[in-house]
């Protein structure tokens, strides 16, 4: 689950419900509890919805709205979501004349395989959104294939001020390991720094045995020091990434908020604990133990 922050809860609901087809589940504030949870006690009473795909996969995206959030500048933290879709091209005629979630450009295969077909946007909330074609199976990774026009999450991508202390964090904290490294001119991040197209840009990718979950992306040294989130200040975009853990015990030195049962949708009375990243992000871990 990916969970953002909207100032215009309506405008965000509509985007993903009638461009991207996103069933709208609930509607609900957050309690002032959830709130402390997040370690983020301004939130407390704010509106919040829950997402799911058409194709009724159990992963879901959270809105939770707060008027006075305003877009920040580039900084380390939770850079986008991808997404797996099933015709990106009828969805890029699609969002050519959407209003609230534009394409950066037409899509185009990834520089090392045309296995993944991904067309990169901006969401009603300043988020990044891959919305990638699979194709097929890396010879490593398996991909998922949508079962609906746009389907579920399926990576979450981190822009971290130290990628590899970033990879150590989240192979202890989520038994990860690293599937692949790459160095590619990443279009992406440069368009969001003001960089040359062709800049190349170090990322890693992160799973299970031949999954992938996670992809981390260094901080481009052509921006500066890195700018690390700061987790009192609430922005618009991507708030907090959670993942499905076996237990929680190898979150305890990291933590914000221990581990928490809760009752509603879609924890039904499963456990979380937050944790803060090396950048600063929102770490959700969900267990069932």
């Amino acid at each position: 689950m990916a969970t953002l922050i909207t100032a215009d809860l309506d405008a965000t609901l509509l985007a993903y419900s009638s461009v991207l087809g996103y069933t709208h589940i609930q509607t609900e504030p957050l309690s002032s509890a959830m709130a402390k949870h997040f370690g983020a006690d301004s939130l407390s009473g704010a509106r919040t919805a829950l997402l799911a795909p058409k194709s009724g996969a159990p992963v879901f995206l959270r809105c939770i709205e707060a008027a006075d959030a305003r877009r920040p500048s580039a900084s380390c933290g939770w850079f986008a979501l991808e997404i797996c879709v099933q015709d990106v091209e009828a969805l890029y005629e699609t969002l050519k004349t959407s209003k609230s979630i534009t394409p950066f450009a037409p899509p185009k295969p990834l520089a090392f395989t045309d296995r993944v077909y991904p067309m990169q946007c901006q969401g009603p909330s300043g988020e990044i959104i891959y919305l990638n074609q699979v194709r097929g199976s890396l010879p490593e990774i398996d991909l998922p294939i949508a079962s609906s026009p746009v389907d579920h999450l399926f990576i979450a991508i981190l822009s971290a001020a130290d990628m590899e202390s970033s990879i150590e964090f989240y192979e202890e904290l989520l038994d990860m390991r690293v599937n692949e490294r790459h160095e590619i001119p990443y279009k992406t991040i440069n368009r969001i720094h003001g960089l040359p197209l062709d800049t190349l840009h170090k990322l890693s990718t992160l799973g299970g045995e031949r999954s992938v979950a996670l992809e981390i992306d260094q901080w481009p040294a052509q921006s500066g020091s890195p700018k690390l989130l700061n987790s009192k200040q609430i922005n618009e975009g991507i708030f907090m990434v959670s993942f499905l853990v076996d237990d929680l015990s190898a979150a305890n030195s990291n933590l914000i908020s221990g581990a928490k049962s809760i009752t509603t949708a879609p924890y039904n009375g499963v456990r979380s604990a937050i944790a803060l990243g090396p950048s600063g992000e929102r770490v959700e871990l969900i267990a069932f133990k």
